[in-house]
């Protein structure tokens, strides 16, 4: 399946080689001569001469994440540094805290509960979740293929065996306090994030999700920059691209090609986009992209309660009329929508008014749903409910399921 999406996707074959650089950089060969503060647009300073000659996307994906280098890896003489040794030692609690409170629970009911119920080997699109590869890599194991999309940056990572002590502690410092929110929270804070990835020259979405993907034992093995053209399809970014790393009219992305300890090789895309109706004439080229992967599984989580908002009703409607299954909290789409007869409807947890800023988004009749529904026990926090009264609801199609399974 994956191989005949991904051809179905790309609609050519990309020349351009892997790159694990900074956003807007195209990939050039490690002798391209531009001195250090080449860079473009708000990454200047990630010049394509920084990039390693050596070290891979791997390499720089497992030092971001504190995991020891591989054998040969050029980055493992940093790793005897005070200030490495304490980004691992951060972020080996932080991870230990987070496997304990929620991913390992979530992975186990995900496999009992959703699993079953779905076909698991669709490709998951998950709109307005920023870089939370985590998530959809655990409860989605199986996906071959994953669409992310947010307002976050797409930042990069320089050479790493290039910066100065100094650099390189502010770097993997910012990273780790990025983290923090979905740590605690379960949702990053958009904002908190930027500020935090902006300031250094590890920046934007690309390490977290390299540190999510290789924390969850993956294996990266290609990284790209590519934007999507007005049709839809793949294209590499070109030397020439602007600062944000596409023309004018294209969405801009990173794609990654990573393998699990399994041997399974999987794809993730991310997609910085602005979902509004009024956007997305200027860059077209997002929902004729997610169109070809036919039916998905789409999750929502922490989603704002866009999609209660008219403006947002073209993105409604593409999950709507092509997600096979939708998993979400109470922020995603409006129950009223999916409380009809073209759902069958699962639920997960406890349904409680949302946190103060949200009040006005309460649901009486979702409300009414749990209340009189057979819910089933959703054993981890998750959303804006990450205290108490956390709730999924699993929106099944009549196509949702491979075969028999869970009803």
């Amino acid at each position: 399946m994956l191989a005949s999406v991904r051809r179905a996707l790309l609609g050519l074959a990309l020349a351009a080689p892997a790159i694990a650089c900074a956003e807007g950089a195209p990939a050039q060969r490690p002798d391209a001569g531009q001195r250090p503060d080449a860079g473009h647009g708000p990454d200047a300073g990630f010049a394509p001469a920084r990039t390693s000659s050596r070290a891979t996307a791997d390499d720089q994906a497992r030092f971001l994440a504190g995991l020891p280098g591989a054998p040969g890896s050029p980055l493992i003489g940093l790793e005897q540094g005070e200030g490495f040794q304490k980004h691992v030692a951060e972020l080996n609690a932080s991870w230990a805290k987070l496997s304990e409170n929620r991913l390992n629970k979530m992975g186990a009911w995900a496999k009992a509960e959703i699993a079953p119920r779905i076909d698991p080997q669709r490709p998951l699109v998950y709109l307005f979740g920023g870089p939370d590869a985590i998530t959809t890599d655990v409860v989605y194991p199986d996906a071959p293929i994953y669409v992310l999309a947010g307002l976050e940056q797409l930042g990069g990572v320089p050479a790493l065996d290039r910066m100065t002590p100094a650099e390189l502690e502010r770097g993997l410092s910012a990273l780790r306090t990025s983290l923090r929110s979905t740590v605690d929270l379960s949702f990053f804070i958009t904002s908190a994030m930027s500020k935090e990835l902006g300031r250094t020259e590890i920046r934007g979405v690309l390490p977290v999700i390299y540190l999510f993907l290789v924390r969850n034992g993956a294996r990266i093995e290609r990284a790209e920059r590519i934007y999507l053209d007005p049709a839809g399809k793949v294209q590499p970014t070109p030397p020439s691209a602007p600062k944000d790393g596409a023309p004018k009219n294209g969405v801009p992305g990173w794609h990654l090609e990573f393998t699990r300890p399994s041997g399974t090789k999987h794809e993730l895309y991310y997609f910085r986009q602005d979902l509004t109706n009024e956007a997305l004439p200027s860059k077209p080229g997002l929902f004729p992209f997610l169109e070809r992967l036919g039916k998905v599984n789409s999750f929502l989580k922490a989603a704002s309660f866009i999609l209660h908002d008219k403006r947002f009703s073209v993105t409604r409607k593409y999950l709507l009329e092509h997600s096979a299954s939708i998993l979400q909290d109470d922020s995603g789409i409006p129950f009223k929508f999916l409380s009809t007869p073209a759902f069958r409807l699962v639920y997960f947890g406890k349904y409680t008014p949302s946190r103060k800023v949200f009040k006005d988004h309460f649901q009486e009749d979702m409300k009414k749903a749990f209340d009189n529904a057979q819910t089933l026990e959703l054993p981890f926090s998750t959303g804006y409910k990450h205290v108490e009264g956390s709730n999924l609801l699993l929106a099944l199609t009549s196509t949702a399921t491979a075969g028999s399974g869970k009803r």
